[in-house]
């Protein structure tokens, strides 16, 4: 598959994802913690990796966009990334 192939085989599978976390996520709302913190965070993540060697950056984007999805609150809120793992569970089970 041609790298253009590869890209929109990636976004094609990205998008259920995508709408997944935008549905069901308690805070995509949040001016603190929500899709554009994910995509901040996003951004600085795989920045960094370009500097590494070795570093998976389907974990590094995952964690970027899945990190903060299940905050009860912008304030002290210490279960969630449990809850984000969890969710990130469910997603998994899901296909």
């Amino acid at each position: 598959m041609s790298e253009d192939g590869n890209v929109a085989a990636a976004r094609f599978a990205l998008d259920p994802l995508l709408e997944a976390v935008r549905a069901r996520s308690t805070g995509i709302d949040s001016h603190i913690h929500g899709e554009l913190h994910w995509r901040t965070v996003g951004a600085n993540g795989l920045w960094v990796a370009r500097s590494v060697d070795g570093v998976d950056t389907e974990v590094v984007f995952l964690f970027a966009l899945l990190h903060d999805t299940m905050r009860l609150n912008d304030g002290h809120d210490p279960q969630h990334g449990r809850r984000a793992a969890a969710f990130a569970g469910e997603l998994h089970a899901e296909g």
